[in-house]
């Protein structure tokens, strides 16, 4: 009998262990590193705030996840930090995290290797895991991974902490640091680089160093801050009600991000025209977009296309963004882009089309997705 009970309490740790949820760490980062190294695991720090709710979505229905548990607790030791608070202001300041959820992947040196941010289903997430880990091209080793105490100026410090008790440094304060320093390329230049405002002429600075700075924080990091400058000559192009402005930007974004510029163009385009109202400008940049094979991808089709359906009833840009719509589902058929191709038939008075895409889209959605939105769709169409 002794040995029977000692068995099944063997067997239920066993299975609690391979079925359980992610197990996350009480320890600090360089503990966390020292026992990853011991074990031939990586780090995961998952950095989150008190008021973030697709944190606590995560943590109720992601990290619960059985398979991304035994997955995650067999390759990763995870660790959790509040970004606002003790250790994880060290971590908002040294890794500029700003968008929670953050998600941070590191080896067992402490470099880290591959960032992300915002909530994750279990399925996604895991393909986010073995991405991170599995992949291939990851960020340069930084010389002081363990190092949190960089010389970071307080008023950077005061800057990173949580809400109510942030204070935001003078233009004066950041001219005066970043004049001071050696290299623009180290943590600390960058740290203030990208996450304050600053003056215009440190575009051209970042343009000259971007290939060292991808390499050490991340391409989509890098173009991004890059991108910041050219969003102010937009959103001023906007204010103004002129796409002379605009077509200005844009050739500021082929100066800064060069062979980048590309996607980035079609989406100032896009916000100039979707803020300026013009919708047949809007659509006109989607079909040229839906034509571009290594840009055009289905779901950035599909959010175009739903925004034209929710802002306008008018024929050309309704139209357009079907044409492109069946251009997508005719080599991904999937729900929400038959909903989508659906709606906007319907706005083009087509019902019964959009009664039999919708049914097919229904048809082909997988269980678990939420398609509460095509259900009470077709019983719009139906009752008609």
């Amino acid at each position: 009998m002794l040995f029977q009970r000692f068995l099944a309490v063997i067997i239920l740790f066993a299975f609690g262990n391979l079925y359980g949820q992610v197990e996350f760490s009480n320890i600090s980062f360089a503990e966390a590193v020292n026992q990853a190294s011991k074990e031939g695991k990586y780090v995961y720090v998952n950095g989150s705030t008190e008021w973030c709710a697709p944190c606590k979505k995560m943590d109720a229905e992601t990290f619960t996840d059985s398979l991304l548990g035994n997955e995650m607790n067999q390759r990763l030791i995870s660790m959790k930090v509040d970004l606002e608070e003790g250790e994880g202001i060290d971590f908002a300041i040294k890794f500029r995290s700003s968008m929670v959820p953050q998600h941070l992947f590191f080896d067992d040196s402490g470099h880290l290797i591959f960032r992300s941010w915002g909530f994750f289903n279990p399925t996604d997430f895991l393909g986010l895991v073995n991405f991170a880990l599995d992949s291939a091209v990851r960020l340069a080793p930084l010389p002081h991974p363990l190092d949190f105490k960089l010389d970071y100026p307080d008023w950077y410090r005061d800057f990173r902490k949580g809400p109510n008790d942030r204070i935001f440094p003078t233009d004066e304060e950041i001219e005066s640091f970043l004049a001071s320093r050696d290299s623009l390329t180290d943590e600390v230049s960058w740290a203030v680089l990208s996450t304050l405002s600053t003056p215009e002429k440190y575009a051209e600075v970042i343009a000259e160093n971007k290939a060292i700075l991808s390499a050490r924080f991340g391409k989509a990091e890098v173009l991004e801050e890059l991108s910041s400058f050219v969003y102010k000559d937009v959103k001023q192009a906007i204010k103004n009600s002129s796409e002379s402005e605009l077509y200005s930007a844009l050739r500021k974004a082929d100066r800064l991000l060069g062979s980048d510029a590309e996607a980035y163009k079609f989406r100032y385009r896009l916000y100039y025209y979707q803020m300026s109202f013009d919708w047949q400008a809007y659509a006109e940049v989607g079909a040229e977009l839906s034509r571009n094979k290594e840009l055009g991808e289905a779901y950035w089709l599909n959010d175009l296309a739903v925004t034209i359906y929710r802002n306008t009833a008018d024929y050309k840009p309704v139209k357009e963004a079907l044409t492109w719509m069946y251009g997508v589902i005719e080599t991904e058929e999937s729900y929400p882009y038959l909903l989508t191709a659906a709606q906007l038939e319907y706005t083009l008075g087509n019902r019964e089309k959009a009664i039999v895409l919708t049914k097919r889209g229904l048809a082909t959605a997988f269980d678990g997705l939420d398609i509460t939105e095509g259900e009470e769709f077709l019983r719009k169409l139906e009752r008609k």
